[in-house]
């Protein structure tokens, strides 16, 4: 959470340097560039857009370490009213969802924008859960809620659930390889297990994805 300096400065700007080539590139070599840059009345996805973002992230980056709690906090809140709601649909839909009544959107209008919104959620939840960085723990340490690490878990697995119900390929594969990362480190760094625990991991999840298709 706090700026560390260094190393990591060095790292960020290089991502965002390499981001911001990426974005020119792909834009000035497009087979509309203006269209782009700018969009129109069906695309919104544009290089303005992108760096609107990256503003964004500069501006957050610059809050105050309590302020980003009590953000990612409401976001949390947030997605899981989202989960709760778009599970809810996905067995008691309350319209006729047409093609897609078989995966869960609720009112995203389809069910890669709602998985995509869970997504960008799950890291944060993640580096909350007991098993990880005890640094980055703030909800389950909170005092005023001594069920902490049982509300992470919940809101871990419900997440989950909500993009297994989503069946959002892109998604699930992101879930997949960002478990795997998180596993391994954790069976290597923290608990010294052998990288079978990692193997059994992956592939575990790899065939909970393939089950729900």
């Amino acid at each position: 959470w706090e700026h560390r300096g260094g190393c990591n400065d060095v790292r960020i700007n290089m991502f965002i340097s390499l981001f911001i080539l990426i974005l020119l590139l792909s834009t000035l070599f497009s087979t509309s560039p203006f269209i782009s840059l700018i969009g129109d009345t069906e695309k919104w996805h544009t290089a303005l857009m992108y760096l609107n973002l990256l503003w964004l992230f500069f501006v957050l980056k610059s809050l105050e370490k309590i302020f980003l709690q009590k953000l990612i906090f409401i976001s949390l809140f947030s997605g899981v009213c989202i989960s709760l709601l778009a599970v809810k649909e996905f067995f008691f839909p309350s319209f006729d969802y047409a093609d897609l009544a078989n995966r869960a959107l609720w009112s995203f209008g389809h069910p890669n924008y709602l998985a995509g919104h869970l997504l960008l959620l799950l890291p944060f939840t993640c580096s909350s859960l007991p098993l990880f960085s005890k640094e980055t723990r703030w909800i389950a340490k909170q005092k005023r809620v001594p069920w902490g690490r049982i509300q992470v878990w919940v809101i871990f697995f419900l997440i989950l659930v909500t993009l297994l119900l989503s069946k959002s390929i892109v998604a699930l594969f992101l879930v997949f390889g960002y478990t795997v990362y998180q596993v391994s480190l954790l069976c290597i760094q923290k608990y010294r297990f052998s990288i079978t625990w990692s193997v059994f991991w992956a592939f575990s999840l790899l065939w909970l994805i393939l089950l729900i298709f």
